[in-house]
């Protein structure tokens, strides 16, 4: 791993270490944020408020311009270390990745299941120069799925990269 990705990986997270050792608590639903230069940031949800964000009554602006804007924009806060800012854009980031038009519904499944199984959920986002969500019970780098995307992509489109072990499961 070269020097620039591995500062990258760093993060800073309660038990110290890389973002690949973090482990979401029981009980809580994490979204770690990777975009652009900065460091991944992981923001945490007790279960019971995740409920009272996906039941909030949204407006659904175009997906595929509102994406690319709070990425940035977080990069942005995260830079000018505006933790509130941080804070606000992760919860639109989160349920960004619950009202994706295409996989909105896969992954809030994705969710549950994973709540039901482990009692805890752990959304990777990342967003550069397209946008992969995967959900585990912990961090999934993404960079190698979006780059090979980027790859294949013509250019200006819009990647999202879908991960799914469960092959009978639409």
């Amino acid at each position: 791993m070269g020097e620039a990705k591995g500062r990258k990986r760093a993060g800073t997270y309660p038990q110290g270490g890389p973002v690949e050792s973090f482990r979401v608590p029981n009980g809580k639903v994490g979204i770690t944020i990777d975009v652009g230069d900065e460091p991944p940031s992981t923001i945490m949800l007790d279960t019971d408020k995740l409920v009272l964000l996906l039941d909030a009554p949204v407006q659904t602006p175009d997906f595929y311009k509102l994406a690319p804007n709070i990425s940035h924009g977080f990069a942005k806060a995260k830079r000018e270390g505006n933790q509130q800012q941080m804070e606000a854009l992760g919860l639109a980031i989160m349920r960004s990745a619950f009202e994706h038009p295409k996989f909105g519904k896969h992954t809030r499944s994705s969710v549950s299941s994973e709540l039901r199984k482990t009692g805890k959920a752990h959304i990777t986002w990342r967003s550069h120069s397209g946008l992969a969500i995967a959900v585990a019970s912990q961090f999934v780098p993404l960079d190698r799925p979006l780059d090979r995307a980027k790859e294949a992509a013509p250019p200006g489109a819009f990647a999202i990269v879908a991960i799914n072990d469960e092959p009978n499961r639409h």
